[in-house]
């Protein structure tokens, strides 16, 4: 009664094909059912390739002729394995496209963070640290700057080479780090120029930072890196005042004006 109520398509064809050869193999006509199988053509995706086969084997079996069966069994089983190593082929496939695309989003990754890594010191670069401190304004929080420079670092690079101020720039990066609060940026800027961003800060916080940095890098020991060339820093700071339309001129006041400061105080006379 199923068989007979079936669609039209080519699927419901074959399993009234296959349904009518199960039937005669039931009613003990198995030679009328391999007959039935000899004259279809079912298609491999209506119970897979190896379920005619396996079919002929049963009705076979059923007529006696067993030799005939195990051969119709053993197509079965070759016809099954077949479609299980392509199953296991489109699987492999499939991880390996998974595997490929991990490592493409990695690599991205690994590009992306090369863009926004100085390569010498490890510090955020230039390019990075516009992003933050645009992306903190931007969410309204109250930003202080800094602008670190290095005093006696030209003297460095003369007399001892720009290795020995490739290194120099290296334990600055480190000594930074080592001091700031929890939370605060660092990024080199470009040469021997630092920048250091105190979200949530201001004025009163920031003297204090900058009397932590000017305090560890003057007691640093120097002299065993670069004998005889003392390494300081100055240091300016300024607030970068509320997000608005003149963002941008805010941001870039704030740089002139911690840049400023800076400037003058390296011409500040120093306590010993």
């Amino acid at each position: 009664r199923l068989l007979g109520h079936g669609a039209d398509s080519a699927r419901a064809r074959d399993m009234r094909q296959l349904g009518q050869a199960c039937l005669a193999v039931a009613a003990g006509r198995p030679i009328e059912a391999v007959t039935r199988l000899d004259a279809v053509q079912v298609s491999a995706e209506t119970l897979g390739a190896a379920e005619p086969a396996r079919l002929r084997s049963i009705a076979l079996a059923r007529a006696g002729d067993h030799a005939a069966a195990h051969r119709a069994d053993r197509l079965a089983f070759r016809l099954a394995a077949q479609r299980h190593d392509r199953l296991r082929d489109v699987y492999i496939d499939g991880i390996a496209a998974r595997i490929d695309h991990e490592e493409m989003r990695r690599e991205a990754a690994r590009f992306e963070g090369e863009a926004l890594t100085d390569p010498l010191t490890g510090l955020p670069n230039r390019r990075r640290l516009e992003r933050y401190i645009a992306a903190v304004v931007a969410r309204g929080e109250r930003v202080v700057i800094g602008v670190c420079d290095l005093d006696g670092f030209k003297a460095v690079n003369t007399r001892h080479g720009h290795h020995s101020g490739d290194l120099v720039l290296q334990r600055v990066a480190g000594v930074i780090n080592r001091v700031m609060r929890r939370g605060d940026f660092v990024a080199r800027y470009g040469g021997d120029e630092f920048v250091v961003v105190l979200a949530g800060a201001g004025m009163s916080e920031a003297a204090e930072v900058a009397r932590r940095i000017d305090a560890a890098i003057r007691t640093e020991d120097w002299e065993s890196l670069v004998p005889g060339t003392p390494v300081g820093v100055s240091i300016g700071f300024a607030e970068v005042g509320a997000a608005g339309p003149g963002q941008r001129d805010a941001l870039g006041a704030a740089f002139e004006a911690a840049d400023r400061e800076m400037l003058q105080a390296k011409v500040r006379p120093r306590s010993a």
